[in-house]
């Protein structure tokens, strides 16, 4: 081995800063060749488990050309030389190779880069990057494939050319100036490449040729590797293969001549823009200086912060308030090549309107201001900024911040902060993600910034801050219309060449927008008090997902045998680092759980179910898919992951490992696992008083008691049997996201009701889904199973019924607002142990009714409390103090529980797993409604007045209430069963004098709180056996 090899390691350090998730070994150095390289060993790992499909290794290739190098005459000649780089007819290719051993492989041609990378388990990850090399040395280029890779590229774009995102950015490239890269077709396709060309005499082969021969040069291209190899090996490795790469330095590609390319007078009007939403949105873009050497200072990140701030005076609160718009977000992707491009930066802030018929004009005026004040901030910053004052509070926490004045710098410091934190636990990709990011920032960053560019701020420089905004302020933007074109309202209809974009254009002044505007102060705006907690990812901008919320596809099968098996959800996105899909799928029989030997063969399938998903692990190992199931009440739920090509295939062998016969050995360990996790529900008290809260509202859960004795007799063919009639009749939820087409969706749904040979479930047979509990107080008594015999510990539910999302958003608040008083009243003032708890919960049955309420789980010594003290206790909580403090509640306390109550139902991520998990648990809870617009107005609507009519109503009604005690107690067999309890004696002279003290001190005494109307006595019912008391009640309701 060369000496140079050897001692790499003294040559070459790490120095790259990385988060603290992050053990992994890197190297970058450059080749004689001028390509820049990076490596990845993960040979040192000690916990597999902080990788992700460790046993794969990755590469990509990155080369500094794209699109906006084509000749005019042959527009979209980079992408078809991405097609056909790789193209061959022999045998033993790259593809061929990938294909044998389940590698994957894809390349993607951007602006002014063109990506190639693929993955493949390691232990054929040398000769694929062997095969990989030789196509950037000699690639073959067949003029006899040439029409074949147009056709595939023309396909492609007849697929992306119906999306809004790729329309809009088709759009706005053809406002730019004549000879403008800008104005290039970059995707290409057959009337670019052949109709066109063949008219013009064009040798669109000759030009490819010499596309490859003048620009592909080494020195243009960047490298990431990432094996299990050491970093030694896997550099003499590079080394050998990649160093043969030639370099053409003698052509250079400078496109800051082109930096005016929307200084066009097109590019300053108004257009209406056709759209396939419904929902009407306001972009607006200013082309300004190329950020893209200005990643430590990030200036549009800053942008996007103040932005998307919710501050209750920052611009998105205000448009809000006086309903011109539902949200405002900065439309910039850093690691795009259309927003941040070496000629220009696309700046685009995208404003969700209110309503039809919105006033524009007020709108751009209201947001110029808001820039205009933004502005006047930063120079402030600039002015007022001492560099050592600087230096001394960049480490300042977010707890002085709060305390602080709010200025420009202060609220960039906590900004800083939040990302920097943020970075250091920040999850690390897989092996393909890593190498497809770190390949891309090679070209953009220094390579000990490849992981932490464009996700923290590493230096601020309010000067660039200033100018930016300040250009922002004065400058015209033009302003895109999106919202469904009517023909016969919009006339002069035009239509853009490519996309086939329906538009119409006004022109516009400065004045009317608002841009020369000197107005401010009309509008009061301050700066954010302090930094949310949320880290803004600008990186992948919205306008990248086709479809902001999922389509429900179920009425496509009206008129057709699947129209009764259940509901199809589709939703198309697209991410530029992940060719993912997500398939998810909730199954409920059609049988009637009515007993529990039914509900505990119900269990014992569904865990063998989950077992049996195992079968797929080397299919997983291999192709990069995932699988989970999840077991519930009604049936399982089924969740796939993987790349696009490949989810359909492996969905179908999922359900055939899953539907496989059991062996006697498997049954075994399904009884084994299923006796373990009832066991282990009897041994925690929540779960016990989950159960049993369960029980008394959904027919078929049954106690783990029950369970656990009819477990006892079940046999192999019971199960088998029991799997035959399970699946006879079905109901169908399924949710497919990703990359994916509509029809893919709708065969599987079809493919699933094939596969089950099922039928729907009746809609004739009579039989409840929830059971709907009288008014009053119900108290069940089980053993203290803490093994402890000197705490007590009693958990309350209360419980509303038939709810609507009114009864939800009031009930969170109510719950968020007593939280702290909870603890504070039964763990200082009366003595109780740790832990008390106070939560929101909600049960859905099978119709998607839903009970909501608070829970409140107490613990106390046994020789302190008796069950009546605690009890009391409980109903004094909430029956005085409870109604005390939402009537003294302060107005910003309450503004900002209504704000973290709404923010939870909003998707703050473009992570498709974080986004996808999200809708699910809409669609499969029957709640994807536009909640988030209905709670927005009822928190407009909402005031401390009526928060506590609605307390007065639904907590302490007695014809209306409903609670439920489960008490762990040490004695079950004693006949000390509560028969009432006199709320009348619960006051703060005659029952408790530490709630007199309370009270005081918390300053609540002379709220002026009348309850002598709901001082009546209650009875309580004692329930001595859930089965039989829920059969009771089911009889009464069957009639």
């Amino acid at each position: 081995m060369p000496a140079d090899i050897l001692n790499m390691k003294h040559e070459y350090g790490n120095g790259i800063e990385l988060s603290h998730t992050d053990y992994r070994s890197y190297r970058h150095f450059e080749l004689q060749n001028g390509m820049k390289v990076m490596l990845i060993s993960t040979c040192n790992d000690i916990d597999d488990n902080h990788f992700i499909s460790d046993t794969l290794s990755a590469a990509a290739l990155c080369v500094n050309v794209g699109s906006f190098s084509d000749p005019h005459e042959a527009q979209g000649l980079s992408h078809l030389l991405e097609h056909m780089l790789f193209h061959g007819d022999e045998m033993k290719t790259f593809h061929h190779y990938l294909q044998e051993n389940n590698g994957y492989w894809d390349s993607k041609t951007s602006n002014e880069h063109t990506l190639y990378y693929f993955s493949i388990t390691e232990k054929y990850f040398n000769e694929a990057l062997h095969l990989f090399a030789l196509h950037f040395m000699n690639p073959p280029l067949k003029i006899d494939g040439m029409r074949k890779s147009i056709e595939k590229l023309d396909m492609e774009f007849q697929k992306v050319k119906t999306r809004d995102y790729a329309k809009l950015r088709g759009f706005i490239s053809s406002l730019a100036v004549k000879g403008s890269p800008y104005r290039l077709f970059s995707r290409g396709n057959k009337q670019s490449l052949i109709t066109e060309p063949e008219k013009n005499n064009i040798d669109v082969y000759g030009l490819l040729k010499k596309h490859w021969t003048t620009l592909y040069s080494a020195h243009r291209m960047t490298l990431a590797v990432q094996s299990k190899d050491s970093l030694n090996k896997m550099e003499k490795i590079i080394r050998e293969k990649f160093s043969n790469i030639p370099a053409n330095r003698s052509v250079k590609i400078d496109l800051t001549r082109y930096r005016n390319s929307f200084d066009s007078p097109d590019f300053l009007k108004l257009y209406h823009v056709d759209s396939t939403r419904n929902k009407e949105q306001l972009r607006m873009v200013w082309a300004v200086p190329s950020v893209c050497t200005l990643y430590e200072s990030n200036p549009v990140a800053v942008l996007a912060y103040f932005l998307s701030d919710k501050h209750p005076y920052g611009l998105e609160n205000y448009l809000k308030n006086n309903h011109l718009a539902t949200e405002v977000k900065c439309e910039f992707s850093a690691m795009s090549d259309f927003d941040n491009s070496t000629i220009c930066a696309l700046i685009t802030i995208c404003i969700d309107l209110n309503g039809t018929r919105p006033d524009l004009f007020k709108i751009t005026n209201i947001v110029y201001e808001y820039l205009r004040f933004l502005s006047t901030k930063a120079n402030e910053a600039c002015i007022n900024k001492n560099p050592e004052e600087y230096n001394n509070n960049t480490t300042t926490t977010n707890n002085t911040t709060i305390n602080m004045k709010s200025t420009f710098d202060s609220c960039l410091r906590d900004y800083q902060l939040t990302q920097k934190e943020t970075f250091q636990c920040r999850t690390i990709f897989g092996p393909q993600e890593t190498v497809i990011w770190i390949a891309t920032m090679l070209h953009h960053t220094l390579p000990k910034d490849v992981h932490s560019a464009y996700l923290i701020i590493k230096t601020l420089d309010f000067q660039m801050y200033s100018e930016l905004l300040d250009t922002l302020s004065k400058q015209q933007a033009c302003l895109i219309h999106s919202l469904k074109l009517n023909p016969t309202i919009h006339k002069n209809i035009h239509i853009e060449k490519w996309y086939n974009l329906q538009y119409t254009q006004e022109d516009v002044s400065t004045k009317q927008i608002g841009c020369l505007n000197n107005l401010q102060g009309t509008v009061p705006f301050s700066l954010p008090l302090k930094v949310n907690g949320n880290v803004h990812e600008y990186l992948t901008s919205s306008s990248e997902n086709d479809t902001q919320t999922p389509i429900n596809l179920t009425t496509e099968f009206k008129g057709t045998p699947f129209e009764d098996y259940g509901s199809l959800w589709y939703q198309q996105f697209n991410n530029h680092l992940k060719n993912e899909a997500y398939i998810y799928i909730q199954i409920s029989t059609g049988m009637e759980l009515n007993c529990p030997m039914k509900a505990c063969l119900s269990r014992l399938l569904q865990l063998s179910i989950k077992l049996r998903s195992s079968n797929c692990e080397l299919l997983t190992m291999e192709s990069r898919m995932q699988n989970s199931v999840n077991t519930n009440v009604n049936g399982p739920e089924f969740i796939i992951k993987g790349p696009c090509e490949k989810i359909s295939n492996y969905y179908k062998e999922f359900l055939k490992s899953v539907t496989n016969d059991a062996t006697k050995e498997h049954f075994i360990q399904c009884k084994k696992l299923l006796i373990e996790e009832l066991y282990n529900q009897l041994s925690d008290p929540n779960l016990i008083a989950e159960n049993i809260n369960s029980c008394l509202w959904y027919p078929y859960e049954y106690t783990a008691s029950s369970l656990l004795n009819s477990l006892k007799y079940f046999t192999i063919a019971d199960l088998m049997a029991f799997q035959t009639k399970y699946f006879y009749q079905m109901e169908i939820i399924m949710y497919i996201v990703g990359d994916v087409t509509c029809n893919l969706a709708k065969d599987l749904f079809t493919y699933t009701i094939g596969f089950f040979k099922c039928h729907p479930k009746s809609k004739e047979t009579q039989h409840i889904d929830y059971i709907t509990l009288q008014p009053g107080i119900y108290y069940y008594s089980v053993p203290n199973i803490l093994n402890n015999e000197k705490f007590h510990q009693i958990i309350q539910f209360e419980r509303i019924e038939q709810t609507s999302p009114v009864d939800e958003f009031y009930c969170k608040i109510i719950t968020e607002l007593l939280k702290s008083h909870a603890k504070q009243y039964f763990q200082h003032y009366e003595s109780m142990n740790e832990p008390v708890l106070l939560d929101f919960y909600k049960l859905i049955s099978n119709s998607f009714n839903s009970i909501i309420g608070t829970r409140l789980s107490l613990n106390s010594q046994l020789n302190k409390h008796d069950k009546v003290y605690l009890i009391n206790c409980i109903q004094t909580f909430w029956n005085e103090i409870a109604p005390r403090v939402i009537a003294c509640m302060d107005n910003n306390h309450f503004e900002q529980i209504c704000n973290t109550i709404i923010s939870n139902e909003i998707v703050k991520n473009n992570n498709l797993e974080l986004i996808s998990q999200f809708y699910w648990d809409k669609i499969k809870t029957n709640l994807l409604d536009g909640g988030i617009n209905r709670k927005n107005m009822l928190k407009r609507e909402m005031t401390r007045e009526k928060l506590l009519e609605y307390f007065y109503k639904t907590y302490l009604n007695p014809t209306k209430k409903i609670t439920i005690f489960v008490d762990f107690k040490e004695d079950t067999e004693s006949n000390d069963l509560i028969e009432s309890l006199d709320i009348t004696k619960m006051n703060k002279t005659n029952f408790n004098p530490n709630l007199n003290s309370y009270l005081k001190d918390e300053d609540l005494m002379n709220t002026p709180i009348t309850l002598n109307d709901l001082r009546t006595k209650q009875i309580i019912r004692n329930i001595k056996h859930i089965e039989s008391f829920r059969m009771e009640i089911t009889k009464q309701y069957l009639g």
